[in-house]
């Protein structure tokens, strides 16, 4: 009577765990600049809908709306949304980079920091350009024209047409 064996030998196993070893590490580096254009997706996206948001305020409240952005060139800003009709100022919508976004960097047109959606069109007062960075690999860029209008673009993300 012959003797049948089930299972894998301890070199097959070695030599398996090696190859799924080696496809990983080249793996891992793709996924983390996927994670971080996501995070830059996500932030311009969140950014574009708060713009609408602040524009439709303007008009629903008859209130001019303030667009109140910080820290032009680094990692650490933040943005409020903002109706100032009566003091203090009621802040609708804000966001800090310290907690969400690591090392996604902002940049804009300097007429953009404290920007107001005007109350009868929502028209704003300052057009411009906001732009996300991170790194090298990953950007995007919102641009708001002279009637409050966001638009999104990216020269690296291919959910956006070509800035």
């Amino acid at each position: 009577m012959k003797l049948v064996q089930h299972g894998f030998t301890l070199l097959e196993l070695i030599i398996t765990l090696s190859i799924v070893a080696i496809v990983a590490s080249v793996a891992v580096p793709s996924f983390d600049k996927m994670i971080n254009s996501n995070k830059v997706v996500s932030i311009a996206e969140q950014l574009y809908q708060n713009i609408l948001y602040a524009q439709s305020e303007a008009i629903r409240r008859n209130s001019n709306i303030t667009l109140d952005l910080t820290g032009t060139g680094t990692s650490t800003w933040s943005y409020e949304i903002q109706d100032c009709s009566s003091t203090p100022c009621e802040v609708l919508k804000s966001f800090d980079s310290t907690n969400e976004s690591g090392d996604i960097t902002i940049a804009y047109t300097a007429g953009l920091d404290g920007a107001i959606f005007e109350s009868d069109r929502g028209f704003i007062n300052n057009q411009g350009d906001i732009s996300f960075t991170y790194g090298t690999s990953s950007d995007a860029t919102i641009s708001i024209n002279v009637l409050g209008r966001p638009s999104i673009c990216s020269n690296t993300l291919g959910n956006y047409s070509n800035c």
